[in-house]
């Protein structure tokens, strides 16, 4: 049999200053800038391997993934408040980081230590991308809000360096090309007026994924998605 173990939540850092000031163009101008988690890569797997057969439960070996990195945004955005109740905004956010992963098998049986494996990837930027959104929000009274977004489609390049230490150690460096498509979506929020303040929001997002593009599997064919 197997025992396994799985980490994937982890802590994450991020904060933002924003600075607002009335403007007689626009009604009211809104500037926000920081830093924020876009993905998150980490993830840990630890695996004991036992032989399912034998009695005493021999150890056959460990798997284990580890995996670090994340990207991360580095937001700029500017909203203007027009007529009262009304609000656009554009963001421009800056992509930036990394991710390291090493998959190691480790066989404790003499017999099949002809599998023991370390393989490394690192993943690097070759560029910093750049997404861009566009929001509006409208607040009909007290009760009532409406929000819309559009994120334009961006993409993003990574250097891929691979590294396999079995009976020999291998090498080899790629590039990596993803198109990630656009991106719309809506929200209703309603506040009733009762002891509680509660509140009931309806959120729509749909993503055109038929337009997703790999450089490395040109032949992939996904669906649109909404929730």
């Amino acid at each position: 049999g197997s025992y396994s173990f799985n980490a994937y939540w982890y802590n994450s850092f991020y904060g933002m200053l924003r600075y607002s000031s009335p403007l007689k163009a626009v009604g009211q101008i809104c500037l926000a800038a920081g830093y924020q988690p876009f993905k998150e890569f980490r993830y840990d797997y630890e695996e004991e391997v036992r032989d399912p057969v034998d009695k005493s439960d021999k150890l056959l070996g460990y798997n284990s993934i580890h995996q670090k990195g994340r990207l991360d945004e580095i937001p700029i955005a500017v909203s203007v408040k027009p007529l009262p109740g009304f609000t656009v905004g554009f963001k421009a956010g800056l992509l930036t980081g990394s991710i390291d992963s090493t998959m190691i098998i480790d066989p404790k049986d003499a017999a099949l230590a002809n599998i023991a494996q370390t393989d490394r990837r690192r993943r690097t930027l070759r560029k910093k991308p750049l997404l861009f959104s566009v929001g509006l929000h409208y607040q009909f009274n007290n009760r009532l809000f409406l929000g819309a977004v559009v994120r334009t489609p961006y993409t993003v390049e990574f250097t891929n360096r691979f590294t396999s230490i079995k009976a020999d150690t291998m090498v080899n460096q790629l590039n990596r090309k993803l198109e990630y498509p656009l991106t719309i979506g809506a929200g209703l929020e309603y506040r009733f007026q009762n002891i509680l303040a509660a509140r009931i929001n309806f959120d729509f997002k749909y993503e055109f994924w038929s337009r997703f593009k790999d450089s490395r599997s040109p032949g992939l064919n996904f669906n649109d998605t909404y929730t």
